[in-house]
């Protein structure tokens, strides 16, 4: 029997109230030994309709006129009111062991000897509430099962095989209904896809396309090219083996990892799980022609990208580039030092080379800058994973950077380094005792394809690395320690600091921003004060008078000692009044205020009234009582002080 709510409907107030996510529901139900999964008998028939509101449904059936006395299938606000109820039903199991969509019930137990007694409990509120279920579609006490269309297990979140079962066995669109119809069944699996929208291009260029009218106001005729079949193709193999999805706990760290293509971005929410990555959540946005054309152009974007970053400000969110994986590094590395000329270098080109090896507690790296003729210059940063001395890690570093020249066919190579120890060993100048640095030194001049590799001079730096550095990278790209406690600290540090236009300056509170130095700077600043053209240093003038008087040995002449205004706390008060204000609660109008000489402390009352008396009480209770007999008090030729 179908009945028209048409009217009813056109009549009836919107009910805003929101259903809860599918995703949301999904992961929760998920990661759980045992599941119980429940659905409502009669659905909606189950809420029962107010009687003034009765008569508003009914109908006519042959010669009678009936109505109904529960809630219809065909109301506008039925699913809203029906979600009501159920929440206020469940209120108190939601999101602890049980999870409700509509007439879709789950029961969760993260363990499975629990599963009995949150049965037991949710049984209990059905019979409370005497709502029923339809025992045809219950299932209890499983490991996995179908809920809201997705499979759920204590592993994690799987396709329902239906539904690739649905895209596998679909035939070639013949029409345009059926590039939609297969554009519908990829969207409800669009978080498992992987770059989806990439994937599916095609397909949504021939919506697109159909959808547009000419001149004439025809559409396209509808074309199922080779492209869009292979896209099909592709689809279905990537289905053959979908991804499980697994969940994302609170206070978990998780990875985004983001792809932009020429059309399109992507991202997949990623979790550590021993010493691999499993995905959460896959999503995935094509860009239309304005997105693409007016990226960061208008106000209003550059306002929304502030606006995102006030309200993430909250949460600890990192960027981290992408490191170099197995042959990448080597592509990488290609594109970096591949000449466009085919003689890289020739015996006449000068090649530089400055390199830079430290060690710490927290480990050892070092850095390399390798400057070529024009326009060339490559720059390394490494870390070690092995303990090594500074001059180890300062042999690692040439090593390295040699074997490149090589590759690269140097013939003339310059070393600047800024160990002398170094230095003197390569150019022969300086015994090797050190058998491990011995080592590295006849490794250093066994290099077949290097005529001789001279190290030149020792030099230092002035843009070395420093102690504003770290707070630098920070400011500049989020950069933080891997130390937990080191990252804490490097935070509060650099609340102070501000960067502007790559230089440090530190924050003051009422004088003007405050240049940092490096070591370099700050020992020329220290030089130029004592003697260079800011004269001699003027502190021993400036000291001398003021030595006269106060130094250990005094010279001047004896005499009385001078007591100073206020001794000691408490010994000498200022009092006075303060008003009239506006009348306050129980009639005050005035302040009688008293101040410590010595400490600067404060003692208040408010006044209704001045009078005598009121000030003996104050003088009484708030100094005399407090903190003894005051030596003085200093007071106007006010009456009431008298």
């Amino acid at each position: 029997m179908c009945v028209d709510c048409t009217n009813l409907n056109d009549a009836c107030p919107k009910d805003c109230h929101p259903l809860p996510s599918i995703d949301r529901l999904v992961e929760s139900a998920s990661g759980n030994e045992q599941l119980s999964l429940l659905d409502a008998y009669s659905g909606y028939h189950q809420v029962h309709l107010a009687p003034e509101d009765e008569v508003k449904t009914s109908f006519y059936a042959g010669d009678e006129i009936y109505c109904y006395v529960m809630m219809p299938f065909g109301l506008k606000n039925a699913e809203a009111t029906y979600q009501k109820m159920v929440t206020i039903v469940f209120r108190a199991q939601i999101d602890r062991n049980l999870e409700v969509y509509v007439d879709d019930i789950v029961v969760k137990s993260l363990k499975a000897k629990d599963h009995l007694t949150d049965l037991a409990e949710t049984f209990n509120n059905l019979r409370t509430h005497r709502m029923r279920l339809n025992l045809a579609k219950c299932v209890f006490g499983v490991e996995s099962g179908k809920f809201l269309g997705f499979m759920v297990s204590r592993r994690g979140i799987e396709v329902n095989p239906e539904k690739i079962k649905a895209i596998e066995e679909m035939r070639p669109p013949k029409s345009i209904k059926d590039v939609q119809c297969l554009a519908g069944r990829i969207a409800a699996l669009h978080r498992f896809v992987s770059k989806s929208v990439e994937k599916c291009l095609p397909l949504f260029k021939i919506l697109r396309s159909v959808a547009h009218k000419d001149e004439a106001g025809k559409s396209k005729k509808f074309e199922w090219t080779s492209e869009c079949q292979t896209t099909l193709n592709d689809l279905k193999s990537y289905l053959g083996s979908p991804p499980m999805l697994t969940k994302a706990e609170e206070g978990e760290l998780l990875y985004l990892y983001l792809g932009v293509a020429d059309v399109a971005v992507s991202s997949v929410l990623v979790k550590e799980v021993g010493k691999q990555q499993k995905p959460v959540y896959y999503a995935s946005k094509v860009l239309q022609g304005a997105e693409l054309r007016q990226i960061l152009q208008k106000s209003e974007c550059s306002g929304r990208l502030i606006k995102w970053a006030v309200e993430l400000g909250e949460f600890q969110i990192t960027f981290q580039q992408r490191s170099s994986i197995r042959a990448q590094a080597l592509a990488d590395f290609v594109v970096e030092c591949t000449s466009a000329s085919e003689t890289v270098a020739s015996e006449l080109e000068q090649w530089t080379l400055y390199v830079d090896g430290s060690s710490r507690s927290r480990g050892s790296g070092a850095e390399a800058v390798l400057i070529g003729p024009g326009s060339f210059r490559s720059e390394h940063s490494l870390k070690f994973n092995f303990e090594a001395t500074n001059n180890m890690a300062e042999y690692e570093t040439l090593l390295l950077e040699l074997r490149l020249a090589a590759e690269l066919k140097v013939r003339s190579l310059q070393v600047y380094s800024d160990s002398q120890l170094i230095v003197n060993q390569v150019n022969s100048t300086c015994e090797v005792t050190d058998p491990t640095l011995a080592k590295y030194l006849a490794v250093v001049l066994d290099e077949p394809s290097f005529q001789r590799s001279q190290v030149m001079e020792v030099s230092t730096d002035p843009e070395a690395p420093n102690w504003m550095d770290p707070i630098k990278a920070y400011l500049q790209d989020g950069t933080v320690p891997t130390d937990k406690q080191e990252e804490i600290k490097l935070r509060r540090k650099a609340s102070r600091y501000i960067l502007m236009d790559g230089t440090l300056y530190k924050r003051s509170y009422s004088l003007p921003l405050l240049r940092c130095l490096t070591p370099y700077e700050a020992e020329y600043a220290l030089r130029e004060v004592h003697e260079g053209v800011c004269g001699s240093h003027v502190g021993a003038r400036a000291l001398a008078h003021k030595c006269q008087f106060f130094a250990h040995l005094t010279h001047q002449p004896a005499e009385e000692l001078t007591t100073l205004v206020s001794p000691w706390p408490f010994a000498q008060w200022g009092i006075d009044l303060l008003g009239p204000f506006v009348k306050g609660v129980g009639g005050v109008t005035h302040l009688v205020v008293a101040v410590d000489y010595f400490t600067k402390w404060v003692e208040a009352r408010p006044l209704s009234s001045l009078t005598s008396r009121k000030i003996e009480d104050f003088v009484c209770s708030s100094v005399i009582c407090r903190y003894g007999i005051p030596n003085q008090v200093v007071a106007d030729n006010r009456p009431q002080f008298n």
